[in-house]
């Protein structure tokens, strides 16, 4: 059974054409659609990339020249190359997000893409740019970025670069003795050759917060001869 088409009528949303299932039907109206975020992103996106179905590609070709500036079409196709796997053409999309939006999800997103497919140079540019567009104050996100930054100049074989970076990260969220940065930025002392300077810093910020650090580091006691 089809769904109806008529303006107010039974099929008008997107969730009346997954209860029917009507694919020429949303084919036809898809355009009508694309614009109602709720819907259509709630109910069709997520039940298509789910599925990795081709059919969200040929609503892609079918509607890309008469909405090629429309921002949810971009945000559909970015859905759907994640979904398979895509890296090339998530790229593009997360560069046209980002470009048209400035959020701080597409442009960490296109880092980590760029990064994927072994663009350390790019990633890095992109990372440092976008770290540059973040406020002192959010510490979250900036954390976030500078690892990114450690991590691809490790990558890079930049290693004093990347401890340097890490450390960032560690004194950034010193207040935060439950970050993850800290245990992490031992961890990066150890493989770029630093240990002897993060060493004894880790184990002073342990005797300053001995219950929580003691998660990941022991201090274990050698008996005298």
């Amino acid at each position: 059974a089809g769904a109806a088409t008529s303006k107010h009528g039974e099929g008008e949303r997107v969730r009346d054409f997954l209860r029917v299932g009507s694919w020429d039907w949303y084919c036809e109206n898809f355009k009508e659609f694309i614009d109602e975020k709720e819907d259509f992103f709630g109910r069709a996106i997520t039940f298509f990339t789910k599925n990795k179905s081709l059919v969200v590609k040929e609503f892609i070709e079918v509607s890309e020249n008469d909405l090629s500036e429309n921002e949810n079409i971009w945000r559909v196709k970015a859905q759907f190359y994640e979904s398979i796997s895509d890296l090339p053409n998530l790229l593009e999309c997360l560069n046209w997000l980002y470009q048209q939006t400035k959020n701080f999800d597409f442009g960490y997103n296109r880092v980590v893409c760029n990064f994927q497919l072994m663009n350390y140079s790019s990633a890095l540019e992109e990372a440092h740019s976008l770290l540059s567009t973040i406020s002192e104050g959010n510490i979250a996100e900036r954390v976030r970025v500078i690892w990114l930054i450690s991590n691809i100049n490790l990558f890079l074989e930049n290693e004093d670069e990347s401890y340097e970076w890490a450390k960032k990260a560690h004194e950034l969220t010193k207040e935060t003795p439950s970050d993850g940065s800290h245990a992490a930025y031992l961890a990066r002392a150890t493989r770029t050759g630093h240990i002897d300077e993060a060493l004894p810093e880790s184990i002073e910020y342990k005797r300053i917060h001995p219950v929580i650090i003691d998660e990941w580091m022991k201090e274990v006691r050698m008996p005298s001869e």
